[in-house]
C-alpha cells in the first residue's frame, strides 16, 4: 500500500508502453520488504533534462531508471559515474544522493551475461555478433568482452556509431577480434539484438537468422512483446533463444544494493540488507 512514507523510483523513456520494468522492479521491491514504488514517466529526449532537473528536488526519490532512448543523454545529466556506466559511456539506472546530485550507474551488461551464462554457460572463446551501438549495446558489449568473447561484430544503421564502439572495446580488451558486420550474421555463436526493431508488429527483423549454426543462441533485449518475430523466427529454426526480460531479472537486486549505497559488485546483493539500508515497511 502506497503512503505519505513510501518513497519513490521514476522510470523514463520513449516510448514507454512498452516497458516491463515496473511490474518487475515493484514485485521485486515488495519480495524484499522496502516501501518504494517505480512509477513510469514517458519523457521525449529534447525534454529529459528539464525533468532531471526537476526530480532531482524530489526529496523521497530514490532513484531514476533508465531505458531506451536516453541511457547515453542521462549521463551528460549525472554529476558522478559508476564505474559500469563510465565504461558503457551509458547508464540504466540513477542514484538522488541526500543533497540531490545524481550517481549514473549501469547493470545492463552483467545483467545480460548473467541471462545468457543460464544459456551457454560461459561466453568465453565465443563468436558474438551484435544489432546496434546504442547505450544498451555497448554495456553488452563490453561485458561480453570483458568475459572472455573471442570475437565482436556490430551491425548497427550507422557505421560509425558502430565502428566507434568497435574502437572502444579494443582499447579495453585488445585481444578481442572486432569488425563490422552486415544484416545476416553467419558462423556465430551468439546473435543479438540491441536494437527497438520489434518493438512495433510491422518492424522488419534485425537481421536474418538463416546462416546462423544450429547451436547458435539468439537474444532479444526487446521486452514486449516477449517472444518477438526475430525470436519466432529463431525458434522456428530450433535456435536456443533469449527473452529480453532475462536480463533485467538479474539486475533487480543490483539495482536495490547500489541505490542503498553498496558496492554494487557484480554479484547479486543481499535483498534483505538492503531493504534493511532503505525504507523498511512498517
Amino acid at each position: 500500500m502506497i503512503t505519505g512514507r513510501t518513497k519513490l523510483f521514476c522510470i523514463v523513456a520513449d516510448p514507454i508502453e512498452h516497458v516491463r520494468t515496473p511490474q518487475m522492479f515493484n514485485a521485486h521491491l515488495e519480495s524484499v520488504g522496502i516501501d518504494a514504488v517505480l512509477v513510469p514517466a514517458h519523457v521525449t529526449s529534447d525534454r529529459l533534462p528539464s525533468l532531471v532537473s526537476g526530480l532531482r528536488h524530489c526529496e523521497n526519490l530514490l532513484g531514476i531508471v533508465v531505458t531506451l532512448p536516453h541511457k547515453i543523454a542521462i549521463v551528460d545529466l549525472c554529476d558522478e559515474l559508476h564505474g559500469t556506466a563510465r565504461l558503457a559511456g551509458a547508464a540504466n539506472i540513477l542514484r538522488r544522493e541526500p543533497d540531490g546530485r545524481l550517481t549514473g550507474a549501469n547493470f545492463d551488461g552483467i545483467g545480460f551475461l548473467r541471462s545468457l551464462e543460464e544459456v551457454v554457460a560461459s561466453v568465453r572463446g565465443r563468436s558474438v555478433y551484435l544489432a546496434g551501438a546504442g547505450g544498451v549495446a555497448r554495456a553488452i558489449a563490453f561485458s561480453l568482452a570483458g568475459a572472455g568473447a573471442s570475437r565482436l561484430s556490430i551491425c548497427n544503421r550507422s557505421e560509425a556509431r558502430a565502428a566507434e564502439l568497435l574502437d572502444a572495446v579494443r582499447r579495453q580488451y585488445p585481444d578481442v577480434i572486432t569488425g563490422l558486420a552486415g544484416g545476416a550474421p553467419e558462423g556465430c555463436d551468439i546473435a543479438i539484438n540491441a536494437t527497438l526493431l520489434g518493438l512495433r508488429a510491422d518492424d522488419p527483423l534485425p537481421f536474418s537468422v538463416d546462416a546462423l549454426p544450429p547451436h547458435a543462441v539468439v537474444a532479444d533485449v526487446v521486452m514486449e512483446p516477449i517472444m518477438t518475430p526475430l525470436l519466432k523466427t529463431a525458434r522456428r529454426r530450433g535456435l536456443n533463444i533469449l527473452t529480453g526480460d532475462a536480463m533485467l531479472r538479474f539486475q533487480l537486486g543490483l539495482w536495490v544494493e547500489f541505490i542503498a549505497g553498496g558496492p554494487a559488485a557484480p554479484a547479486l546483493s543481499n535483498g534483505a540488507a538492503a531493504a534493511a539500508t532503505l525504507a523498511p515497511k512498517a
